[in-house]
Parts: C-alpha cells; sequence; structure tokens
C-alpha cells in the first residue's frame, strides 16, 4: 500500500511539472507569435514569415499562424505561397469573416474568379447584417472587390454566377 502511495505521488509530481513545461511552452509561442506580428505590422515581412515557419513545427493547426503567415506572404506578392495557409486558416476556422475575405482576394489575385466568388459570398452569408465584412484587411483593396462581386455576381474580368 505504501509503495502504491509512493507511485501515485510521483505520477502526480511528474504530471504537475510536465504541465508546468507545457504552459510555459504556451506563453513562449504565444511570445514568438506577438513577435511575429509585430515584425508585420512594421513591414518586415520576410522576418515575420521567417518566426512563423518556425511556429509551424510547433503549431501545426494553429489558426492564427497560417492566417498571419498567409496575409505575410501576400504582403510580399507571394499569393502562390500565401494561397495554402489561407486556405488552411479558413478550413481551421471556417466562421471567420477576414479570413474568408482574405482568401477570396488571394484567389482573385491568383485568377481564381470563381473561386474568390464563392469564398466572398460566403463571407458574406456568415455575417449578412454587417456591410463592413469586406473592408477589414488588404487596405480596402477586398472591400472594393467584395461589393463588386456582390453586387455584380462577378469579379472583374470573371464569368458571372
Amino acid at each position: 500500500m505504501g509503495q502504491r502511495l509512493i507511485r501515485f505521488g510521483w505520477l502526480i509530481l511528474i504530471s504537475c511539472v510536465l504541465a508546468i513545461g507545457a504552459h510555459g511552452q504556451a506563453q513562449q509561442l504565444d511570445r514568438e507569435f506577438q513577435q511575429a506580428v509585430a515584425l508585420y505590422n512594421e513591414g518586415k515581412f520576410a522576418e515575420a514569415a521567417i518566426r512563423l515557419e518556425g511556429l509551424l513545427n510547433a503549431a501545426p493547426e494553429s489558426f492564427e499562424v497560417h492566417e498571419l503567415l498567409g496575409l505575410v506572404y501576400s504582403a510580399q506578392s507571394q499569393d502562390v505561397k500565401a494561397n495554402p495557409h489561407l486556405e488552411k486558416a479558413v478550413r481551421l476556422n471556417p466562421n471567420s469573416v477576414p479570413a474568408r475575405s482574405n482568401l477570396a482576394a488571394n484567389l482573385s489575385r491568383l485568377g481564381k474568379s470563381e473561386l474568390a466568388l464563392e469564398q466572398f459570398k460566403k463571407a458574406a452569408e456568415i455575417e449578412p447584417q454587417k456591410d463592413r465584412w469586406h473592408e477589414n484587411h488588404a487596405g480596402g483593396r477586398v472591400g472594393a472587390l467584395g461589393r463588386s462581386c456582390l453586387s455584380t455576381g462577378r469579379l472583374a474580368g470573371g464569368k458571372t454566377s
């Protein structure tokens, strides 16, 4: 009985140490992400991309990391590289209107008008009462594009739906 109690005590101690370590790791990842956000806001996109790529190893299913990495690549006019991260962000959080509008803008720049229109429509369906969803990102470029596609049912140069 005494050895079982000692083993149980060690298990509790090991669990506590692991929990503290995991909490510390989560705090470190959050600090690194915030540094990447600061670099993005300062226009240091290449540095932000390096940090975010490193974070993907530790947090491969992070909505925030994928969304920001997609925005970083978009800001560098690397739309092909941005697309998988923006798509993953939408898969991880399908109800995020900004993520869908970012993906739509990216798809439009890649010449994928029908897919872009689909994403703009889904974003509008998520928050139909808010007419400002399309103004959140890309410096208003998405706003004009979003309004245009929703009112005409097509993107510039694209087919009607």
